[in-house]
């Protein structure tokens, strides 16, 4: 269910006890108009502060999606002046200068951040100035001035924790801050953008190694089990023309929307709810960028854990606890049903086997009557049925014992027959 408007909700509740029935009716549907117009008066549409990313396609995304969000009617979006990155955005969220920012989902963790959405995905690029030597990745980086993104960004993070598995320190290679300064190798994470990789022109693409190495312990798999969020990303052949003759193997990442964990949950339910319905918009604006961009997605993988809104806009179409309660009861009714009719059943059964094995005893009984009313019987053969129906009786109470003929009316049919058919026998002795 969606979270509520606490202010909303009591300056409703304050005017709706104020109404009596009876002949106070017009004043109190004059009430509920008020209680209606304290209501729409308190819902001022939530603006929010966003902070973009370093890099101008993260720039350009947060934009985008201020522009979008901006025009709409439940929540704006104001998109601040300085772009920071990484750990800087995230100050900026635990100081209160920002609301919201977007961030790679392999920047470090802290327990104020909450994740909004997954956004997009970023892939990693490693471009090398053409003529260098390629041959590996110790060989490129030995010497080279490398632009990793600003200080303390993830992905300068990142290539500083993988250089000792590379048999190098950061003190054999150059960091650069910008790409203005034309350094050897670029390491950056950025959305499949064949526009963008024109300002590179002078640079090749450097592969972490062959698709058929995915999953058989390579470079790439070392890198996704350093790092977890990441996942092995191939940039297929002629995505970026003469650069991708080959495909590129690499990794990507998610580009989170990410927020303080004190934004109203009815604020970032309504901005989850938003950013879903401008889905389209943005994909037309950037087709394959945002297959992320659903609330179907697996919170374990994520560094921050979800917003109380976002968890409550994915349940929102999960039963309520009356339906659940309800669900069970169904259940245990159904069971109890067929548990009362299966014993029903057996029930029925144990009947129809008594009635069989009583009915024997009948058949028995009345085939003596049988004799004695057909056939001129000598005293020897009267001795026998005689002999016969006792040792009927005999077996019919042994079964009865063994409770495997039951004293009820059938029974008592049997010791009737068998009482005449010893009269019968008595009289024909006479």
């Amino acid at each position: 269910m969606r979270p509520q408007n606490s202010k909303r909700y009591s300056a409703a509740r304050t005017a709706a006890s104020s109404i009596r029935l009876g002949s106070r009716g017009m004043k109190g549907f004059a009430l509920i108009g008020l209680a209606l117009l304290l209501v729409s008066c308190d819902g001022r549409v939530p603006r929010l502060r966003l902070v973009a990313g370093a890099l101008p396609v993260d720039r350009d995304v947060a934009g985008a999606l201020a522009e979008l969000l901006t025009a709409d009617t439940a929540v704006a979006v104001d998109l601040l002046p300085l772009p920071l990155e990484g750990s800087a955005a995230l100050d900026a969220i635990d100081r209160g200068a920002a609301d919201l920012a977007l961030v790679a989902n392999n920047v470090a963790f802290r327990p104020t951040v909450r994740t909004v959405l997954p956004v997009y995905s970023s892939v990693l690029h490693i471009a090398y100035r053409r003529g260098l030597d390629a041959s590996d990745g110790q060989t490129l980086l030995r010497g080279a001035t490398v632009f990793a993104g600003t200080p303390g960004s993830p992905t300068r993070a990142m290539l500083e924790r993988i250089l000792p598995r590379l048999g190098l320190t950061p003190a054999e290679l150059t960091f650069a801050n910008n790409l203005d300064s034309g350094p050897d190798v670029v390491v950056v994470f950025a959305p499949i953008s064949p526009d963008r990789i024109d300002r590179l022109s002078d640079y090749e693409l450097f592969s972490l190694g062959t698709p058929l190495e995915i999953g058989r312990g390579g470079a790439v798999d070392a890198v996704s089990l350093m790092f977890p969020q990441l996942r092995p990303f191939i940039i297929p052949q002629g995505v970026y023309g003469k650069k991708t003759l080959q495909p590129i193997v690499t990794v990507a990442v998610d580009t989170v929307l990410v927020g303080s964990e004190r934004l109203q949950a009815a604020t970032v339910y309504d901005l989850v709810e938003r950013l879903l319905a401008l889905r389209n918009a943005l994909a037309a604006e950037r087709p394959g960028w945002f297959r992320a961009l659903s609330d179907d997605f697996d919170q374990a993988s994520l560094t921050f854990a979800a917003h109380a809104g976002t968890r409550a806009f994915q349940r929102r179409n999960a039963p309520t606890v009356y339906e659940r309660f309800a669900g069970v009861v169904e259940a245990v009714l159904t069971a109890f049903v067929a548990v009362g009719s299966a014993m029903l059943a057996l029930f029925r059964f144990a009947r129809v086997r008594r009635k069989n094995r009583i009915d024997r005893f009948y058949r028995q009984v009345l085939d003596v009557r049988q004799r004695l009313m057909s056939e001129s019987l000598s005293e020897e053969q009267r001795a026998g049925l005689d002999q016969r129906l006792r040792l009927l009786e005999n077996e019919a109470f042994d079964l009865l014992m063994a409770e495997r003929l039951a004293a009820d009316e059938s029974f008592s049919i049997f010791l009737s027959l068998l009482g005449e058919a010893r009269r019968e026998l008595a009289s024909h002795r006479g």
